[in-house]
């Protein structure tokens, strides 16, 4: 497999399987680049798209008894 095939593959379930089959070192390399790219580019995805309003407010239901 060439490194513009593995460069183009977008799919990380599909890109683990390459990297746990018998490929050679230079293409076990471009496969673990392309799973960082894809992984450090849904963390900022998640980043962006978080919102502190969302999530829910924590209430302490015995509050009244601690004090």
């Amino acid at each position: 497999m060439t490194s513009e095939q593995i460069f183009a593959i977008r799919d990380l379930s599909y890109l683990y399987k390459l990297w746990s089959s018998s490929i050679t070192d230079s293409e076990k390399i471009d496969v673990a680049s392309m799973i960082d790219r894809i992984e450090a580019f849904n963390k900022q995805k998640e980043k962006e798209n978080y919102n502190i309003n969302d999530s829910p407010v924590i209430k302490n239901e015995k509050y009244k008894d601690i004090i």
